[in-house]
């Protein structure tokens, strides 16, 4: 719950809005027709609502999270739809959905993660899309400075957290199929601002004082977004980024 309170803000809603708008741009959805979309690691199921924008006319949604707490957290926000406790490691639905979604969720499975996308690749129909939003570095220091923050900070897992390079996520994912769309590196300052109350969640004050200052400087933060999201598709934002959001497709 504490990482749910640090991590959910209006602002926080703006940004996930932009860099799901920034992806999509250029990828052409089913929207025509009913569509079989499942969220993985769903943990509140916070992606139903960006497709459900999108105005698909009939969305068969289910979504499976592996803590009984985040699943039933995720029932009481959307209870008309399916939602159930499942290990991704063993999630197998062959040919099924046109759309699978993860994130924020494989580096949390990273001793697993070729088999992971493999049963991705093999649940999705054929032209189903991946969309997959994970920690990453692009270069050396950066990755240094985001082991030091797991290693240091009590919202994270040392023992399981994980970054990916940029070029060992597409590899990975390209050794099970799955051929990359487009993908944008939205980790950038807005990400860092967003994200460091989570860090902090041990430092009450300074939490509390940078959630405050995010909501006071809203508009201003949002209109920011708007500035940095011109970067995201670039070479200098893959460099510099945090995290990757990347849309694969099963041909």
């Amino acid at each position: 719950m504490e990482y749910l309170t640090a991590w959910k803000n209006p602002t926080q809603d703006y940004y996930n809005n932009k860099i799901w708008d920034t992806l999509l741009k250029k990828i052409h959805l089913p929207i025509d027709r009913k569509i079989n979309y499942c969220e993985a690691m769903c943990g509140s199921a916070d992606a139903i609502n960006i497709f459900e924008k999108y105005c698909f006319t009939d969305i068969s949604y289910s979504a499976f999270d592996y803590s009984p707490k985040m699943v039933a957290i995720a029932k009481e926000k959307h209870p008309k739809y399916r939602i159930y406790e499942q290990d991704i490691t063993t999630f197998y639905e062959p040919n099924t959905y046109d759309i699978i979604v993860v994130m924020l969720g494989l580096h949390h499975v990273n001793k697993h993660t070729k088999k992971v996308l493999s049963n991705i690749y093999n649940s999705l129909k054929p032209g189903g899309f991946f969309f997959s939003l994970e920690t990453t570095y692009g270069n050396s220091f950066f990755a240094k400075i985001r082991d030091l923050i797991y290693k240091h900070s009590v919202a994270f897992d040392y023992e399981t957290e994980k970054d990916f390079s940029v070029h060992e996520l597409n590899m990975l994912a390209a050794e099970c199929n799955l051929t990359l769309e487009r993908q944008i590196y939205p980790g950038l300052l807005s990400y860092v601002l967003l994200i460091l109350p989570v860090i902090l969640a041990n430092k009450t004050f300074c939490k509390r004082l940078l959630l405050k200052s995010i909501e006071f400087g809203g508009t201003m933060f949002r209109k920011y977004i708007d500035i940095e999201s011109s970067l995201w598709g670039t070479s200098v934002a893959r460099f510099f980024s945090f995290t990757t959001f990347a849309c694969y497709r099963k041909h």
